[in-house]
């Protein structure tokens, strides 16, 4: 299900799972794809919603949104929280700078965000999105998610094997366990080219 939120700050969103008795509901919780400027007793025929973008935000907008509800509560438990906390030496000084500036100020916040965009790439590639290629560069280049490239590479292997990983879930610690390649060199180099 989808919420508007209209008097939210542009391009924020959020995803909520509610588990009911008739089985889990997801919500996407949508705000405005356009800033509006609000005038004292002004008529307003379009509050954001609409526009330039306004398409692909919101097929974005809610694909990532809707990844959340998949990755994030599995990832919440104290056994991934664990797992992922192995590896937390990655988050290097220059990572912690770049995403506590886009709110995501510790490791697992990288890593559940890693996993969330991964997961919308392949949507959008399932999806045969025109613009993949710019969202790829986007979450790589702008917002300096430098490890997906090899996770899309790594979850192929749950894509091409079903009948061993039945559900993202299931594949969700092979993806951590990749993390293990890396060295905080890696992870310096790695945002370092990005600036080049």
């Amino acid at each position: 299900k989808m919420l508007l939120l209209p008097n939210s700050p542009f391009g924020m969103g959020f995803g909520a799972h509610v588990t009911a008795n008739e089985g889990d509901i997801v919500y996407q919780i949508i705000s405005p794809a356009n800033d509006i400027v609000w005038q004292p007793d002004a008529a307003y025929d379009s509050y954001g919603y609409s526009g330039e973008g306004a398409d692909s935000y919101y097929r974005d907008m809610v694909v990532h949104e809707f990844c959340h509800s998949f990755v994030t509560p599995f990832i919440e438990s104290e056994t991934m929280k664990k797992e992922i906390a192995k590896y937390d030496s990655l988050f290097v000084p220059k990572l912690d700078t770049i995403m506590s500036e886009q709110g995501y100020g510790s490791w697992w916040g990288f890593v559940n965000e890693h996993l969330v965009r991964l997961g919308e790439i392949r949507v959008a590639q399932a999806m045969e999105v025109e613009d993949l290629d710019a969202m790829r560069k986007s979450n790589v280049e702008e917002n300096s998610f430098v490890l997906i490239p090899d996770a899309e590479k790594r979850v192929r292997e749950y894509e091409n094997n079903r009948e061993k990983y039945p559900t993202f879930h299931d594949f969700i610690p092979v993806l951590i366990d990749q993390l293990q390649e890396y060295s905080r060199e890696d992870m310096t180099s790695k945002l370092e080219q990005l600036i080049e």
